[in-house]
């Protein structure tokens, strides 16, 4: 019969294989990159990240090979991605505000055309969803844990020492506690919010945003590739969006792609 520590080194030997392929993958996507093959480097991203590799930085490359083959749709995707799980990292925001500045904005509503500005631009409420912007969902997730953990331990302490510093540890604890859920706060917040839980970019290169899931329905917008909306229904092929400006369309569910990845 096999012994523990054979079973323990072979458990090793499969943990370190599987972590090393997306490592190989993502090299290999850095060197694709540096030598000008883009294709190469997107094809060598996307499989790092097929097989388990979501790092911001996998994905903050991958918009970058996507943005040097033009595919501007995909590079603010894969920007919009690596924001999600590094909100402030200065090199994404950079480079998202930089392709979102010079991709093509043609917003044609009945033959007028104008830029979909955010309802809530240059307001209080603009500026809290921007200040929970900069913080990611594991993020809080995380310190809401830590307090958690760290009052229940404060609390065992307490229990098992006597004198006055029993009443210390226990107010501590409260107080740790108290933080874990203040901390809960803006995490179910930011959970109810539909442009940080079903924001979606426009991967094709022109969506046609109607009243209704029907080619013959009224035509309210057209937006090109790299603009963002927010998916609040899915119809067959269809899907009812949220725009920036809070009015909502449909449009063709292939024209668009999630930042999020439904399971």
């Amino acid at each position: 019969m096999m012994s523990r520590i054979h079973i323990l080194f072979i458990a090793m030997i499969a943990a370190a294989t599987l972590f090393a392929e997306p490592t190989e993958r993502y090299i290999a996507g850095n060197k694709a990159y540096r030598a000008g093959d883009f294709a190469a480097a997107i094809e060598a991203y996307n499989s790092a990240i097929a097989e388990g590799a979501a790092d911001a930085r996998v994905y903050y490359n991958l918009g970058n090979a996507y943005y040097r083959t033009d595919s501007i749709g995909k590079a603010v995707l894969a920007y919009e991605r690596a924001r999600f799980l590094s909100p402030r990292n200065e090199d994404v925001l950079r480079n998202l505000d930089f392709v979102t500045k010079t991709r093509v904005d043609i917003v044609q509503e009945s033959g007028k055309n104008g830029g979909v500005a955010d309802v809530y631009e240059n307001t209080p409420l603009g500026v809290f969803y921007g200040l929970l912007e900069k913080v990611s969902f594991r993020e809080l997730a995380r310190a809401s844990a830590l307090f958690t953990i760290f009052g229940t331990l404060l609390l065992f302490i307490a229990l098992i020492i006597k004198g006055r510093a029993r009443s210390f540890f226990k107010i501590t604890a409260i107080v740790a506690w108290s933080i874990a859920l203040l901390i809960l706060v803006p995490y179910a917040f930011k959970r109810t919010r539909i442009w940080e839980t079903d924001k979606a970019v426009v991967i094709a290169p022109k969506v046609e945003i109607r009243s209704a899931p029907s080619g013959a329905s009224q035509l309210k917008y057209r937006f090109r590739e790299g603009m963002e909306v927010a998916v609040k229904e899915v119809r067959g092929n269809s899907a009812r969006v949220l725009l920036r400006n809070g009015e909502e369309g449909w449009l063709d569910l292939d024209g668009i792609e999630r930042v999020i990845p439904q399971k």
